[in-house]
Parts: structure tokens; sequence; C-alpha cells
């Protein structure tokens, strides 16, 4: 997370673990990050992209609901 600046925003997967939730929290308030929590597995990430986005973070599948997201799909929307 060193590698953001205050005000940067990243995309994050709702259905994060406990501890990734916790530590993107800690982060934001920390860091002056932003974060926009969406399901990456049925969304157009691209409605959720702002001028200050710098990343999108998923975990797949998910823990605990085992959700997987398509990160080749994730990409090519890029």
């Amino acid at each position: 997370m060193e590698i953001f600046k205050p005000g940067d925003h990243i995309i994050i997967d709702e259905d994060l673990y406990g501890g990734s939730i916790r530590l993107f929290h800690s982060i934001n308030v920390k860091n002056g990050l932003t974060f926009t929590s969406v399901d990456l597995s049925s969304v157009d990430v691209e409605d959720y992209i702002q001028d200050n986005t710098k990343a999108i973070y998923a975990e797949t599948p998910t823990n605990p609901m085992m959700r997987v997201s398509d990160l080749e799909e994730l990409y090519k929307e890029r």
C-alpha cells in the first residue's frame, strides 16, 4: 500500500476476508485513500472507475463465500 498517495482510489471486492477489510479501513484512515467496494464477480467495474482510481483489488476465490472473479475479464475491460 506504500505505492499509493493520499487521495488515491482503490476498487475492492465486497466479499473480502475480514482481515483484508480491516486492513483497508486502517489504511484509509492513516493514509487518506478512498475505496469503493463492489461485487467484482457480477458488475461492470468500468462504472466505478474514477479519475483517481489506481488499482482494483480482488481475492479469488473469495473467503468465506468462495465466489470466483474472472480476473482475465477484469483486465480486458481496461
